[in-house]
């Protein structure tokens, strides 16, 4: 029952966020850098105390991303989850410190997505200046990840208490 669950609420968060990605959240850019709302949703989800099955949720973004991208879904899903993989242990190592949790999740997350993302490019012989490229994409990307982690992992917090309401011990 609880993968049922995982899986309905995973597809219902994650392709309204894939959809506010693609359609409104693409237009907020700082030089060529944009905002992915993918990857700060799919960190804060993880990081509440309740959430089981992270795997499914991180398969399911790389397949529902990989519909909306021109990276394939199955280099997504892998993407999608080390950087999981990698949340769980930050979530496991640092205790209480939950915006220390949530900013260097979401700033190694999303250095580790954008590198593989413009590896991939190179490999398929897109020309790419690497130095351009990281001063014009991937720093102010960092950047509004990081300004826009605090609010949406908020937002995110409060939809998973709906999800998984707290257990009283009566």
């Amino acid at each position: 029952m609880s993968y049922l669950i995982s899986i309905l609420t995973g597809t219902v968060v994650l392709g309204f966020v894939t959809i506010l990605q693609t359609t409104i959240i693409s237009r907020i850019e700082l030089l060529n850098g944009q905002l992915d709302l993918v990857i700060i949703t799919l960190i804060a989800w993880i990081l509440h105390e309740e959430t089981k099955h992270w795997w499914l949720w991180a398969a399911m973004a790389g397949i529902i991303m990989g519909v909306a991208s021109l990276i394939p879904a199955y280099l997504l899903v892998l993407i999608y989850l080390l950087i999981c993989a990698f949340v769980i242990q930050v979530k496991i190592r640092i205790w209480q410190a939950p915006l220390m949790k949530l900013f260097v999740s979401v700033l190694i997350a999303s250095a580790l997505f954008l590198s593989f993302s413009l590896s991939y490019r190179i490999l398929m012989g897109t020309s790419v200046e690497i130095l351009p490229a990281i001063n014009q994409i991937m720093l102010p990307t960092l950047l509004l990840n990081m300004v826009f982690a605090l609010p949406v992992s908020y937002l995110v917090q409060e939809a998973a208490s709906l999800v998984y309401p707290p257990q009283s011990d009566l």
